[in-house]
């Protein structure tokens, strides 16, 4: 949603919906001891919104896990794992860097053909 709206697609939406947006609710004493809410206040939090652009969230749960358990985190974060390798990244934030960079530089697509693995064509045709 974020990406798109900053594209400069139309999108409805309310900006209650990206992270980092929060309220707080203040409860005052009114009269006779009754406890009363004020009106919320919102909050914005534009760090928050830019840690889960560049996967910082994720980041952190990744590093938990490899302390927790290797094998879990092998299972769950093994090809991210690879990937951060491959591209010599430390963190996924300097993967999607990385990424963001080289979209801008050449932004047209490229098709890309996998060579290991050869696809069979099938047929259901009768007598086939």
């Amino acid at each position: 949603l974020k990406g798109g709206v900053d594209g400069g697609l139309y999108i409805p939406h309310e900006h209650k919906r990206f992270p980092g947006y929060g309220e707080t609710r203040e409860e005052i004493q009114g009269k006779r001891g009754k406890v009363e809410l004020e009106k919320a206040t919102a909050h914005w939090e534009p760090k928050t919104l830019r840690d889960h652009i560049f996967g910082n969230h994720i980041q952190g749960y990744m590093d938990k896990l490899k302390k927790e358990s290797k094998d879990r985190f092998d299972k769950q974060f093994g090809k991210w794992n690879a990937a951060l390798t491959k591209a010599k990244a430390k963190n996924l934030e300097d993967l999607y860097t990385k990424c963001h960079a080289a979209i801008r530089k050449d932004p047209s697509f490229k098709k890309v053909v996998n060579k290991n693995k050869a696809r069979t064509q099938v047929s259901f045709k009768e007598g086939a």
